[in-house]
C-alpha cells in the first residue's frame, strides 16, 4: 500500500469505530451495517443480529469440519452464540487485530462505510 505508514489502516478503523459507536438508543443504518460486516469478519460467523437495546451480539458459526465439507455452511447446522456487552465501543475495538489480510478488509470496510482519503487507497495491478 502506498503513501500509508505503518498501523494507518488499525488507527482509522479504531476512529471509524469510535464515531460509529457515538449513539444514545441505536446508531444510523450505515454504521449497523458496518458492526454487523466487522463482527462477521472478526467472529468469522455466518450470520450476526445485534440487539443494541438488550445489548447482545447473536452470532452463527459454522460447526467443525466433518467429512461432508458440503454441509459447512447450512444454517440448520450452525451454532449459535451469544455474546453479551457493557460497552459496544470496548467490544469492537478489542476485535482489532493487526496484520495484512485483517488490514486488506478494514481497507474494504472503510471504503464501502465511509470512504478513504486518496492516500489510502490500495493500488491494485
Amino acid at each position: 500500500m502506498e503513501g500509508s505508514g505503518e498501523g494507518v489502516i488499525l488507527k482509522e478503523i479504531q476512529k471509524f469505530i469510535i464515531v460509529s459507536c457515538d449513539f444514545d438508543t441505536q446508531p444510523n443504518e450505515n454504521f449497523q451495517k458496518f458492526h454487523t460486516a466487522f463482527l462477521k469478519f472478526s467472529f468469522s460467523a455466518l450470520k450476526v443480529e445485534i440487539d443494541y437495546e438488550a445489548k447482545t451480539i447473536l452470532t452463527w458459526n459454522s460447526k467443525p469440519l466433518t467429512e461432508s465439507s458440503i454441509m459447512l455452511f447450512n444454517f440448520r447446522d450452525a451454532l449459535l452464540e451469544r455474546v453479551n456487552y457493557s460497552n459496544l465501543e470496548e467490544t469492537l475495538l478489542g476485535c482489532v487485530e493487526d496484520g495484512h489480510f485483517n488490514e486488506r478488509f478494514y481497507i474494504h470496510l472503510l471504503k464501502e462505510f465511509k470512504g478513504l482519503p486518496n492516500e489510502m487507497r490500495v493500488k491494485t495491478a
